[in-house]
């Protein structure tokens, strides 16, 4: 006998970001699961990335508003609508388990299940909202999340906020689910001798955001290409800084910006063109203090050393695991240093390559059974 299929709904609150997708592949995958991606598809938004539909078009429900970043009342106005049509795709499909990615997600499909039929609800913890949290949002954030089982984290960093939050209950199980990339167990940077007759290639993939940290990396590079070296800058993607990176691509020939693209048709050629990976981002925003960005996973999986903003719990970890460097607030001659030592002493980056035990945690294979028990436990 056949067994029936239980149906996850796996809801984010833009354009599905790579991670998610993979969640909703290795559940599809594992044979037991129906996985259905329900996103909110923001009209003229300039942080919405293209994506593959890798799961049937019928699994992937759009939910087309404006994008709800601006003034309070447009944002709950939005929100109300997007609970509502959620709703809908609630009660007309039945899922069996409710995935929301994020507080935004959390709140809304709790809203959006209030007195239907009880769900088993999973949260994927991927962003860090501010650290002391006020008394009306931490309120409205407990109450979201009373019914939820499972807990996961991309970044073990955010423990000391849910812990002093109290945001979950005591009996909510919380994992550490690392943001990693799904199905890169074959893939891994080749570093040659190299004199870098050819250019020394920084890679910035994915959100590009960070006006300072972009602008350090590009004048340091400047100036270490007008001392006769020869380092190119390649960037990729979207983000509130693009704009920026398009005009400089125009002005500067070490630069490339090859705008936006497809994760899952174009990503693994374009991250192993690269011989170091820029990650520096922005520290005052408390996610950014604490998280664990995907690149950094990526470069730890493909063999590529890292540059991380100093004073993070990312550059912990890259310290701890020799995978990189970590700039303070003297970007651009920390940038220079890092790029002069790597054209001096070129064996410095198969130095900074981690080993086959520690690739192997820092993929999304390592974490499968962890998700597909949470939808059981």
């Amino acid at each position: 006998m056949k067994l029936k299929k239980k149906k996850i709904f796996f809801i984010y609150g833009n354009t599905p970001n790579p991670s998610l997708i993979e969640r909703a592949l290795a559940a599809e995958d594992s044979g037991k699961y129906e996985s259905y991606i329900v996103y909110w598809s923001r009209k003229d938004s300039d942080i919405s990335i293209p994506f593959s539909k890798l799961l049937p078009n019928n699994r992937f429900i759009e939910i087309a508003l404006g994008d709800p970043r601006g003034n309070i009342i447009r944002r709950i106005t939005l929100s109300i609508l997007f609970s509502l049509k959620l709703r809908k795709k609630i009660s007309f499909i039945n899922p069996d388990i409710i995935y929301p990615v994020n507080p935004d997600m959390l709140g809304l499909s709790f809203l959006s299940n209030l007195f239907l039929r009880k769900k088993k609800l999973v949260y994927d913890f991927q962003d860090q909202k501010g650290e002391d949290l006020n008394f009306i949002y931490k309120s409205l954030y407990k109450i979201s999340a009373l019914n939820v089982s499972t807990v996961f984290i991309r970044s073990e960093g955010f423990i000391d906020h849910i812990r002093s939050n109290n945001l979950f209950k005591k009996n909510v199980i919380i994992k550490y689910f690392a943001e990693a990339p799904l199905g890169w167990e074959l893939f891994e940077k080749k570093y040659t001798n190299n004199n870098f007759i050819n250019p020394l290639v920084v890679g910035y993939f994915g959100n590009i955001r960070g006006k300072k940290e972009i602008e350090s990396l590009i004048d340091a590079v400047k100036t270490v290409n007008d001392e006769g070296k020869n380092i190119k800058v390649k960037f990729a993607g979207v983000g509130s800084e693009s704009n920026l990176v398009d005009e400089a691509s125009k002005k500067f020939e070490f630069i490339e910006y090859l705008g936006p693209f497809d994760y899952f048709e174009h990503y693994k050629k374009l991250f192993i063109s690269a011989d170091i990976i820029y990650a520096v981002y922005p520290t005052n925003l408390s996610n950014y203090k604490f998280h664990e960005a995907r690149r950094f996973h990526e470069s730890i999986a493909a063999g590529i050393p890292i540059i991380v903003s100093d004073g993070t719990y990312m550059a912990k970890r890259v310290k701890d695991l020799n995978v990189g460097w970590a700039v303070n607030s003297n970007l651009t001659k920390d940038i220079q240093n890092i790029l002069l030592e790597i054209l001096q002493k070129p064996d410095i980056l198969k130095s900074k390559t981690s080993s086959n035990s520690l690739r192997k945690k820092h993929r999304m294979e390592f974490y499968i059974n962890d998700l597909l028990d949470s939808f059981t436990s």
